[in-house]
């Protein structure tokens, strides 16, 4: 007769197994389809089907904006010319940047993981289409990395995913008002695996939009969603094995 206590040991091993590497995920830039926030700021994200709530913004310095944005139902708009990298820096969707050009650099204050997907949003008018965008990986000297450099698409992005919203356009320049108009907003998940090129990936702590659609890019958010370290899980599943067993010896 086959022992309980050996099955249970090989369950839990198996398990072990796949998560500590035996099944890799398979990297692919990926829409965000779904989100949570609490006054225009992200509190999650879900991409490829998984809700990530470690959320990190980037402090945006943007190579130059033509305008930025803000929602017409807000108490407190930003005013006043030069606004546009306030607008795209932390989680708040709610602000954003318009037709920001290349040498844009947005940084996270720490090294991007393995694990890490960097998200970036796009706003578009309900009619049209996200942007194409390209990015290069930086230190924190704003220095590029290596050779890195990924491309997204404009399909990439996948459908809108929040849905349109009024908002108010300032000129950066001067801070003058333009407009009010309905903005929807995209967003795109992707890692460091997704980046093709040569370089130490150790050092790594933004990326610069360097191709694409030049001056026409509108981002509201570019952060970092962290999806916790293969071996936390392991653990987890360690220790309710280990619970299992002993219960069972009893």
């Amino acid at each position: 007769m086959k022992s309980h206590h050996s099955c249970s040991t090989k369950t839990l091993f198996l398990g072990l197994f796949l998560v500590l590497g035996g099944s890799p995920a398979t990297a692919a830039v990926l829409p965000v389809t779904d989100f949570e926030a609490t006054d225009f700021t992200f509190t999650s994200l879900t991409i490829d089907g998984v809700e990530q709530t470690l959320l990190t913004g980037s402090t945006a310095a943007l190579s130059s904006a033509a305008s930025y944005y803000y929602p017409a139902a807000s108490s407190s708009p930003l005013t006043g010319p030069g606004q546009a990298d306030g607008a795209v820096s932390g989680l708040n969707y709610g602000n954003g940047a318009g037709n920001i050009a290349f040498g844009s650099i947005f940084q996270f204050g720490r090294v991007i993981s393995n694990q890490d997907y960097i998200v970036v949003t796009d706003l578009a008018n309900t009619a049209d289409s996200p942007d194409n965008v390209g990015f290069r990986l930086v230190d924190a000297s704003n220095a590029v990395v290596g050779t890195y450099s990924i491309d997204i698409t404009s399909g990439q992005f996948g459908s809108a995913l929040i849905p349109a919203t009024s908002y108010t356009v300032r000129n950066n320049s001067n801070g003058n008002g333009i407009v009010t108009q309905n903005f929807v907003q995209f967003a795109v998940g992707f890692q460091l695996s997704d980046f093709t090129g040569a370089g130490d990936l150790s050092t790594v702590t933004g990326i610069e939009f360097f191709a694409g659609d030049n001056n026409a890019w509108d981002p509201s958010v570019v952060a970092l969603a962290t999806v916790p370290e293969p071996a936390t899980g392991a653990l987890l599943l360690l220790g309710a094995g280990l619970v299992l067993w002993r219960r069972r010896r009893v």
